[in-house]
């Protein structure tokens, strides 16, 4: 999970703080100290089986063999 500056935007990085870690930023003074559990899950959107194996007009062009 990658977070964040609200003020500049550059990616914060963590460092051990006085008493807890913290996200802190390298391009200005901000602070965030972590004081729960921070996470993140996305689901992807799955394609519709048409969209990813094309359709049936996919096969209009394909060989066909005579056995």
């Amino acid at each position: 999970m990658l977070v964040f500056c609200p003020y500049c935007g550059s990616m914060l990085q963590i460092e051990e703080g006085d008493s807890c870690m913290q996200f802190s930023c390298p391009s200005c003074p901000y602070v965030c100290p972590v004081t729960k559990k921070v996470s993140s899950r996305i689901y992807p959107k799955l394609k519709d089986l048409e969209e990813v194996l094309g359709g049936p007009s996919v096969w209009d062009n394909a060989q066909v063999r005579e056995q």
